[in-house]
């Protein structure tokens, strides 16, 4: 199973209810796919021994050392509050990276960079939220195995830092303009009538590009941080791509605007042929594929309910996902992917 698909399955998990669940369940499947065996004890020491205390894992180099620390916390935990104590165990273990998460959040740092803890941080992904994208990118740049084992990880991480350093302070400089950028601009845009600004104007402008106060990305290093050039990104599917204005299902044509109106438009028409019957039977995972419906009450915002029964639908994703979902969808209901033809603009 693919990373890709490894996450996509957690996603549809509820978030564990303890600290010993969340490892099973969300840290071990992902060091699975990033190639840390947890059964092969020359990758990965549980309940490591360093400094006085016991970092949940330590991964484990060429040579046998450390070279990341993960920390696990239970859900609902503020992880503010553990941060000294994940920076503290890997700097005595003299890692590169270390990892502190709860439940589908987790937070990356550089133990050995300079600044309070707080400021080592160089990523923080939300498995719940980001896209799948930027998680496999993400997870592949700072943890897989061969990225960790040759010190790549660590330089992808500093980049990483780097550019949230350069932000904050171009933000800084937004918010703060000095008199020498006032001035080029000025000189620039005096060139033409349409773009001549006096220049309290000018730094007026300025200063809302910096909203006054650091933009809330400075708070999720990953959203600001693209995956390091040396991260292939995944191809677009040709096919997802495509931006459908239809869909035929059943020998009828709706029309869409979006794959997410085509996921949840084939979701309703299987519910009209199916109705309760049908869709209890594929709640969940059926056969161990995941149908992307749930029953009761939702969880998230962007669960949508099934027509107007009470069966859910998770409608966050990509184009490629909304595409891919639907086609899983009918197949579950024993319909062909040739069911289901898109009209493209």
């Amino acid at each position: 199973m693919a990373l890709r698909d490894v996450i996509e399955r957690i996603r549809g998990l509820p978030e564990s209810p303890n600290e010993e669940a969340a490892k099973l369940q969300v840290i071990l499947p992902i060091l699975q796919e990033l190639g840390w065996d947890p059964r092969d004890p020359s990758k990965v020491a549980p309940e490591h021994s360093v400094g006085g205390g016991r970092a949940d894992f330590a991964l484990l180099g060429p040579s046998g050392k450390p070279v990341a620390v993960i920390e696990a916390k239970a859900p609902g935990s503020r992880l503010e509050d553990h941060v000294p104590q994940v920076v503290g165990y890997a700097f005595h273990t003299g890692v590169d990276i270390c990892v502190l998460k709860t439940g589908f959040r987790w937070w990356l740092y550089l133990p050995r960079e300079r600044g309070l803890p707080a400021e080592r941080r160089f990523a923080e992904l939300k498995i719940e939220t980001d896209t799948l994208d930027s998680l496999v990118a993400s997870f592949e740049a700072y943890l897989a195995h061969e990225a960790l084992a040759s010190n790549r990880a660590e330089e992808n991480a500093k980049q990483a830092l780097r550019e949230q350093a350069f932000l904050r302070e171009w933000d800084k400089l937004l918010r703060e303009p000095p008199e020498k950028l006032i001035d080029l601009i000025e000189k620039h845009m005096s060139r033409s009538p349409a773009t001549n600004l006096d220049r309290g104007k000018i730094a007026d402008f300025l200063r809302r590009q910096g909203h006054g106060s650091p933009s809330p990305a400075f708070k999720e290093p990953a959203k600001i941080c693209p995956p390091p050039p040396s991260v292939p990104k995944r191809p677009r599917s040709p096919a997802a791509s495509i931006k459908p204005v239809a869909y035929v299902l059943f020998g009828q044509r709706h029309d869409v605007k979006s794959w997410k109106e085509v996921w949840v438009g084939v979701a309703e028409r299987l519910y009209e042929r199916h109705g309760d019957g049908g869709f209890e039977r594929i709640v969940g995972t059926p056969d161990g594929r995941k149908s992307y419906v749930e029953r009761g009450s939702p969880r998230t915002g962007t669960q949508r309910a099934v027509a107007s029964s009470r069966y859910w639908i998770e409608t966050h994703g990509s184009a490629e996902e909304m595409k891919r979902r639907s086609r899983k969808l009918l197949s579950l209901f024993g319909h062909g992917k040739d069911d289901l033809g898109i009209e493209s603009d």
